[in-house]
């Protein structure tokens, strides 16, 4: 999500430190690669032990709210980037119109459902 939020606000002209969210999740991000992998962090990972239990309820509801934010996003002013939350820069970055579309038009204004938490199992199936 955060490549996804980089390469709007890049597309946008916005410097990408202003968004003091994506600046937390990228620290939180270099601490968790900074953990060693240990045998039991391997099998976790292996097991699937990670992925949720219940099917992909949560999964669909946090597409609805990102699209449902994201649609309100599309053609309104730019955001306030500094105190915007991560899902609110997400969505921001689902609303901006995609490189090389010279309708100004991005998947969530044409009316498409972009895939908003794709994981390499999900590419993988």
């Amino acid at each position: 999500m955060g490549e996804v939020i980089r390469k709007a606000l890049a597309r946008a002209g916005v410097d990408a430190a202003k968004a003091t969210r994506l600046c937390v999740a990228d620290q939180a991000a270099a601490a968790l690669a900074a953990l060693p992998d240990t045998v039991e962090l391997q099998h976790g990972d292996s097991s699937g032990a990670a992925l949720d239990p219940h099917g992909r309820g949560r999964r669909g509801a946090f597409e609805a709210k990102i699209l449902t934010l994201a649609e309100g996003f599309a053609g309104a002013p730019p955001l306030d980037f500094a105190n915007a939350s991560f899902a609110e820069l997400f969505a921001w970055s689902l609303a901006q119109a995609e490189p090389g579309d010279s309708s100004g038009h991005s998947a969530v204004t044409a009316g498409e459902q972009p895939a908003v938490t794709r994981t390499p199992a999900d590419r993988d199936r």
